[in-house]
Order: structure tokens, then C-alpha cells, then sequence
């Protein structure tokens, strides 16, 4: 709400996701990302991101992004006093599943953006027996905002998995259905990849 307090609409209550605090439009804007599980149907990511701005000794809603709806984010601290939003996104339609890497640039609506990474994956559970497929995640990301060091800017961790839709990977399919406990995947050794980007003033560019 505008005066500062959360309002509950019936039984309904949109959940607090993610909380990120920036200076996102402006250098010396105190602001932060709120990120909510909202009533947006799953063509809109089931939710939406509030940036919200102090004034005196209250938030107020600055503006509302419907459908972006990231899982993790990470303020970067550009050099005239703003900060980017370094965030990942996941979502599955269906079989396929998307992980990606993006950055924000609130100081425009809608928000410039730049994806860095985007992975899609098949469910193997819905390949024909013996296909092979390999899934690739986003493992971690981490920001290194010191301008004297040599890897200043983000460091990004990848994983590529290989999956064979084998015997043992069919049982698997059959165990874990919706009315049973959750099992484990059949292990397969994944191959870590470690990207490194710098800050070029604009943009996020590969070293």
C-alpha cells in the first residue's frame, strides 16, 4: 500500500519471496526489489516484482513489473551510484524447464535487459527409451565489485549433466510419480563450467 502497510485481500495473501535492497532508479534512491508470489496466472510467472522507495520513514510503491518473478537476485553496483539487478529465472512449461541468467536495469519501464544465460531442458521421464539428453543449470553466480581486481564484474558457475533415459532411469520415471515420495535421480557426474563477465559501463560482456 502507498501509506506503508500490507493489506490482505480476504483470505488471500500474496507471499514474500525475494527482498533486495539498491539504489535501482537512482544513485541516491533507497530502495528495494520485492519479489511476490502473486495472482498472476503461470503465462506470467505466478507473480511479479514491487520496487519500492523510502520516503521519511516509509516505503511507497514506486511501481509494479507483473510477470517477472526471478528466484534469486544480486544488486551490482555500477559506478555512478546505481545498481543492476543480477538475477536468475527458472520456470517449467509442460516437460521443457528454462533456467536463466539476466540483468536489470529499472532506471527505464519497462526495464532494459540483458540475458547472459539461457538454458532449456527436456524432462527425460518424456524421452523415448535410450535417448540421451544432458540438462544445463545455472550452478551459482557470485559479483566481485572491487574495480582493481582483474575478475571485477560476475563470475558464473555452470553445469551440463548428461542424462540417458535408460532401465535404471525408467524405474526412476515410474517411482516418482505425484502419490509418491520424492526419490533421487540416478547420479551422472556433471561437468562444472566457470564463465567470468566484466563491467564495461553498459553491459556485462565475456572475458
Amino acid at each position: 500500500m502507498s501509506d506503508g502497510r500490507i493489506a490482505v485481500d480476504g483470505k488471500d495473501f500474496f507471499e514474500l519471496e525475494l527482498f533486495v535492497a539498491g539504489h535501482f532508479t537512482a544513485p541516491d534512491a533507497d530502495q528495494r526489489l520485492a519479489v511476490f508470489n502473486g495472482c498472476e496466472p503461470h503465462s506470467s510467472n505466478w507473480g511479479g516484482t514491487l520496487i519500492a522507495e523510502r520516503h521519511d520513514d516509509k516505503f511507497r510503491s514506486l511501481r509494479y513489473h507483473s510477470g517477472l518473478r526471478p528466484q534469486t537476485c544480486q544488486a551490482y553496483h555500477r559506478p555512478d551510484g546505481r545498481d543492476l539487478a543480477v538475477c536468475e529465472l527458472g520456470d517449467t512449461q509442460q516437460s521443457i524447464s528454462t533456467d536463466a541468467l539476466s540483468v536489470f536495469d529499472f532506471a527505464v519501464d519497462p526495464p532494459k535487459t540483458q540475458t547472459l544465460l539461457s538454458f532449456t531442458n527436456q524432462d527425460p521421464c518424456l524421452t523415448d527409451p535410450g535417448t540421451r539428453t544432458s540438462e544445463e543449470l545455472i550452478e551459482s553466480f557470485e559479483l566481485n565489485q572491487n574495480p582493481a581486481a582483474k575478475n571485477n564484474g560476475l563470475i558464473v558457475r555452470t553445469t551440463r549433466t548428461p542424462r540417458t533415459l535408460d532401465e535404471q532411469y525408467q524405474r526412476y520415471c515410474r517411482d516418482n510419480t505425484a502419490d509418491s515420495p520424492a526419490r533421487e535421480r540416478p547420479f551422472s557426474k556433471p561437468q562444472v563450467t566457470t564463465l567470468q563477465y566484466r563491467f564495461d559501463g553498459e553491459g556485462f560482456v565475456p572475458r
